[in-house]
């Protein structure tokens, strides 16, 4: 039997085919992205209330925004619905561009949800954009890139945060914007382009700290280039590393600042409400890190990007350190001080990978920089099989694995057991308004969530300042008495089962309303003298 000619001459594992179209690329990628967009449900998530994995940082996220909005504070009173301890309701976490930005489009366009959620999802896909390109010219191939590129956007915390509300996608966004412009200083050492980088590198560092891990690789780089013991090659890796070292003082004298702001801000007003600081390994015990182990292999791991890609990108690394001298210098360098820096990152913050899996975001780098260099290794060492259609095949179908499985996993977020909680608990907030009861209850009135754990969710959906007992501070009658001296007047119960507590029956007299799972209820009358 004879093959069709088309078939003769498409051999699997000879292939020459190498797509490489830089000026088309870019516009193939955001048709992929509009086409993502779909696949991923956004066209529905963009229009809901936050919810579902981390509602609790979301809704913090949120209340910084509208108190912006609402309030119009300076840039530089950052400020929540919960009240905290000083009764201000004034904090800092994040550096605030974002949460300002948006306050400031809000008051042209009104308060939309939506157009947060897509701010955020414009700086992330652009992130990728850039690393495409970055991609692109480091391996000569679109088809690559592309695949690479697509890989990142197919893990479940990315895409998840992506249309989402905290900082650290946006701040892993801008990093990747700032290493293709440093790759461009690498390859001109034109200083507009590393000026831009700095910039960026900056801004990322106020969002989220985390999101300097290439800079400090690239640090590492240029350190063991003025430093000769380091057995760096002739080859220099700047041009300008005094210029270089200015700038990172300059970078981390702001991030710094910031830093320092915030901390004494939180002192004056409200502490403990966010972290500032590392949560290290050696302050837990082995019962403690073993926990931390299992939740995170449990609940998080898979979401990091499919366990297939994870296998995937140790093998590829295992590959790279055995065909090391097929690498260029530079970029393996960069890879070791990428994977110490993780090393690193996951030993300084290990207490927090437990619950919060955003905190791996910004890492996910590292494993696209190994699949970049494992296929800059393959091309050098077995060009055959680089070029091969059967790899470019089985990439293509690892992708759309990843995509699905990603597809999935966000699904399973907003309609699954993660958003139980929601469901059951604080969705009936989001239409509360429609009850009538909030015409009771004045948009400068405090109020008490007694059985809310979080700082604002209950209070950023019924957009009203109050307290919860995201501390542990209404469990008792007394503490709620002292609350109702402070000028709280309103009691909300989210739970039904709440209103058998013993310690909440003197203030469940004056009942203002029910809708569906919420009860209301007044505390004017229960002043403690």
């Amino acid at each position: 039997m004879k093959l069709p000619m088309p078939l003769k001459n498409f051999n699997l594992f000879y292939g020459n085919f190498d797509f490489y179209k830089p000026r088309i690329s870019g516009y193939i990628l955001i048709i992929a992205f509009a086409a993502l967009f779909f696949v991923y449900g956004f066209h529905k998530i963009s229009f809901l209330a936050p919810q579902s994995v981390h509602q609790w940082r979301q809704c913090d996220c949120l209340s910084f925004a509208q108190q912006y909005y609402e309030n119009g504070n300076s840039f530089w009173t950052p400020q929540l619905h919960y009240l905290g301890e000083d009764d201000t309701g004034k904090t800092a976490s994040d550096f605030p561009l974002i949460y300002y930005s948006v306050a400031q489009i809000w008051k042209l366009t009104g308060k939309h949800e939506f157009i947060y959620r897509w701010l955020i999802l414009f700086i992330s896909l652009s992130g990728i954009l850039f690393f495409h390109k970055t991609t692109e010219q480091l391996i000569n191939s679109s088809f690559w890139s592309l695949i690479i590129s697509l890989l990142l956007f197919s893990s479940t915390i990315y895409v998840y945060y992506s249309n989402n509300f905290l900082m650290n996608v946006p701040a892993m966004a801008l990093a990747l914007v700032a290493l293709y412009y440093f790759y461009r200083y690498y390859k001109s050492y034109k200083l507009a382009h590393l000026l831009i980088a700095f910039i960026l590198y900056t801004l990322a560092g106020l969002l989220k700290i985390q999101a300097l891990t290439s800079f400090l690789a690239i640090s590492g780089l240029v350190i063991m280039q003025i430093l000769p013991f380091f057995g760096m090659d002739k080859t220099k890796f700047i041009k300008h590393p005094k210029l270089f070292i200015l700038l990172s003082l300059m970078l981390f004298i702001v991030i710094f600042s910031w830093y320092y702001y915030a901390h004494a801000y939180n002192e004056k007003h409200n502490k403990g409400i966010f972290l500032i600081g590392i949560l290290p390994i050696w302050n837990y015990n082995i019962g403690q890190i073993n926990h931390v182990l299992e939740y995170a292999r449990i609940l998080w791991l898979h979401s990091y990007q499919s366990k297939l890609l994870q296998s995937i990108a140790i093998a590829s690394f295992i590959f790279v350190l055995l065909n090391r001298k097929k690498l260029h210098t530079h970029l393996l360098q960069f890879l070791i001080l990428l994977s110490i820096g993780f090393l690193l990152y996951l030993i300084l913050w290990f207490q927090v990978f437990d619950n919060h899996d955003y905190y791996l975001i910004n890492q996910l780098l590292l494993m696209k920089v190994v699949l970049i260099a494992a296929l800059l290794v393959l091309k050098d060492k077995k060009p055959q099989i680089y070029q091969s259609h059967l790899l470019k095949i089985l990439a293509i179908i690892l992708l759309i694995y990843n995509i699905q499985t990603c597809a999935h996993n966000i699904q399973t977020r907003y309609n699954g057991w993660p958003n139980e909680k929601h469901i059951k608990y604080y969705r009936a907030l989001e239409s509360i308004e429609k009850s009538g009861i909030m015409n009771h209850i004045g948009l400068n009135e405090k109020v008490l969530v007694i059985d809310d754990p979080s700082f604002n969710i209950s209070l950023y959906l019924i957009n009203r300042k109050g307290f919860t007992n995201a501390i542990g501070k209404l469990k008792d009658s007394a503490e709620i008495a002292e609350k109702i001296n402070l000028g709280y007047k309103y009691l909300f119960i989210n739970d039904t089962m709440m209103l058998n507590a013993k310690y909440i029956q003197p203030f469940i007299h004056t009942k203002v309303g029910k809708y569906q799972n919420i009860h209301v209820f007044s505390l004017e009358n229960n002043l403690i003298n």
